[in-house]
């Protein structure tokens, strides 16, 4: 008799102490695939083309310049302040230019410009504020890391 209450209690217990011993990953793992995701999407992207695995990763390491989780925010950033441009879009962007073997830094202004340019139809004082926050909240967030 004695068991089956130390069992139960034990079972009671876990299910009330469960939910505040659930174990929380960190943010940087969670962007981390996330960014991983980005590049595996400039890389399948790069092999619908006809570019072989290997090669395709080997151009995007040269091309994409920068930390893969900033990148990933930087894109996060644009795709929120340029709601018509999707996903796809940038994927497309970013792999033309990689497919090319130009260097590309997202956190740069003039990469970011052209970009939204290619993908956009608003007017160009709209495009150079809305890039302007993008390069401000980028540089606040890499001098607080």
């Amino acid at each position: 008799m004695n068991n089956k209450i130390l069992i139960i209690t034990i079972f009671v217990s876990n299910i009330a102490f469960g939910a505040v011993l659930l174990v929380d990953y960190p943010n940087t793992y969670i962007e981390s695939k996330k960014a991983n995701k980005l590049s595996n999407q400039i890389i399948d992207n790069l092999q619908n083309r006809g570019i072989e695995l290997s090669i395709a990763k080997q151009k995007l390491s040269h091309s994409l310049q920068g930390n893969e989780s900033k990148n990933y925010l930087i894109v996060q950033r644009i795709l929120k302040e340029f709601p018509n441009i999707t996903q796809k879009e940038v994927v497309a962007y970013l792999s033309n230019i990689v497919l090319k073997g130009r260097d590309i830094d997202l956190s740069s202004y003039d990469a970011i410009v052209s970009l939204v340019q290619r993908n956009t139809l608003s007017s160009n004082q709209n495009i150079y504020a809305k890039v302007k926050k993008i390069c401000k909240e980028s540089i606040e967030n890499s001098s607080n890391t």
